[in-house]
């Protein structure tokens, strides 16, 4: 086994492997205490080192511990602000959040449609409640969602009008590529 190796045996409990010592068991009792249960061929340094890796196991499951923790699948919200075509702002529990829309791309303000883009997303939806279906965060930071109103999916309106591209670097969607299809059949849009 590798230097660094760690494995885990049962919900709480990790094994650490050096060539150095057999074992090392350790119980993490709370994020922030690790219990060593067990050492084979203990000396100072094992010793030292088997500290070091606690340390080390209990900053990552406290880091798994946040980033799992249940957040709900979709959420409810007021749409405050349209930045363009493919970019909201959402009042969700009085705090204001930037979604960006999954899986899609409109053309930029200053494009051609970029304008309409945008006049569609706010038509749809400013100053709406709204459910967000949370995707993930993209490179800037921003929230990445499926926005729905009314039993529409904005994501797929805009491709469906014209107004947005399939993303398909980001996203492998079979209705986003169909409607995008669509739309340049029929000339709608950006995509005429």
């Amino acid at each position: 086994m590798e230097e660094q190796e760690y494995l885990i045996l049962q919900k709480g409990v990790a094994l650490f492997r050096r060539q150095r010592f057999d074992a090392v068991k350790v119980e993490v009792v709370n994020p922030q205490k690790v219990k060593l249960l067990s050492v084979s061929y203990v000396d100072k340094t094992v010793k030292q080192y088997c500290m070091r890796k606690a340390g080390i196991f209990i900053a990552i499951t406290t880091l798994l511990f946040i980033f799992s923790r249940d957040t709900p699948a979709t959420l409810s919200g007021k749409v405050v602000g349209v930045s363009d075509g493919d970019t909201i702002i959402m009042l969700i529990d009085q705090q204001q959040e930037k979604i960006r829309l999954e899986g899609i791309d409109c053309p930029e303000k200053r494009q051609v449609f970029g304008k309409k883009a945008k006049q569609f997303t706010s038509d749809m939806v400013y100053g709406k409640t709204v459910s967000l279906k949370r995707t993930g965060n993209d490179r800037y930071g921003r929230t990445l969602g499926v926005i729905q109103v009314q039993g529409k999916v904005l994501n797929q309106e805009l491709v469906k009008a014209g107004y947005a591209w399939h993303f398909k670097k980001y996203s492998s969607s079979s209705v986003l590529s169909l409607l995008e299809e669509e739309a340049r059949n029929e000339r709608k849009g950006a995509m005429g």
